[in-house]
């Protein structure tokens, strides 16, 4: 590759058979074109051409020659096309990081975005710990909970799930009716821990419950989920799941700050690469439909 431009000044004369066209070609002085074939026959010690009155005739080892740079020439060409119609790069990996329980509700997604694109591989990476972007740890990371701040990385919102206070109905059974009045101090809860990916509402519900009425206490929110749905106790339930479950009943209204924002993440200096940009743009154009977080 450092003698490209004589590879190439070779191979137009090889395709021009004259010194004038090629010249005419590649925009540059006849001397050029001969010294750029002098250069590239003295560095490979062969005679590339046979020079006649009628012009240049490729010997055995420029016909070599010929079809090689000829392989290279239509790679280039092919690459450019794809280029030009956004396609080049959209092979191999895309790493994917997002915490565990979400990829139950991703999976639909990457099935759709890899019928358009088999070549691409997703690689997921189960983790809670934020992964190094900026050391390629992961092209994409789906963050929860408050905007993420890191310098030199691209933000943008994916999704926001909706919570509610819910009991069930086997609660009921086994407690009676909740009276909205004495709500916290006559009810058994189940809480997840205050650790710090939590979003602001559960350390609210924490402060709200007396200590003697924590019927249980998970680390996993689905674990907790699972815990209020079998009766053990009242708690924070995504509305989208809630809704699908008849045996769940909404103890007060909603506070439309009990949420939980996802987020987008990626690098600044991978946001643009064209498989970056195309795994993106899936995930916005056909958005998750529920997530039970």
């Amino acid at each position: 590759m450092e003698n490209w431009n004589e590879i190439r000044t070779a191979y137009e004369l090889l395709r021009c058979g004259t010194v004038s066209r090629t010249a005419d070609v590649l925009n540059i002085h006849r001397a050029t074109v001969i010294r750029h074939i002098d250069a590239l026959e003295a560095l490979l010690g062969e005679k590339l051409f046979i020079r006649s009155a009628k012009g240049y005739v490729a010997t055995e080892v420029g016909v070599e020659l010929l079809d090689v740079a000829a392989q290279a020439d239509e790679r280039f060409r092919k690459f450019a096309t794809r280029a030009k119609s956004g396609e080049a790069g959209l092979t191999g990996d895309i790493i994917l990081t997002a915490d565990g329980p979400l990829l139950l509700f991703l999976l639909p997604t990457i099935r759709e975005f890899q019928k358009s694109h088999p070549q691409i591989t997703v690689r997921f990476i189960a983790e809670r710990r934020v992964l190094r972007l900026d050391y390629g740890e992961a092209h994409v990371a789906i963050r929860l909970g408050k905007e993420p701040d890191e310098p030199d990385n691209v933000v943008q919102p994916f999704k926001t799930i909706q919570f509610g206070l819910y009991c069930s109905q086997t609660y009921i059974e086994n407690h009676g009716e909740v009276v909205k009045e004495d709500l916290f101090a006559a009810n058994r809860w189940a809480l997840a821990d205050n650790q710090d990916y939590l979003p602001e509402f559960y350390s609210w519900l924490r402060d709200q419950v007396p200590e003697e009425n924590v019927a249980f206490v998970g680390n996993d929110p689905i674990g907790v989920f699972h815990a209020i749905e079998a009766g053990v106790g009242l708690g924070f339930l995504p509305r989208e799941r809630a809704a699908r479950q008849p045996r769940l009943k909404q103890l007060i209204r909603s506070d439309p700050d009990w949420c939980l924002k996802l987020w987008l993440v990626t690098h600044v200096d991978r946001h643009r690469s064209a498989k970056v940009q195309t795994f993106l743009e899936y995930l916005k154009e056909h958005p998750v439909d529920t997530v039970d977080y």
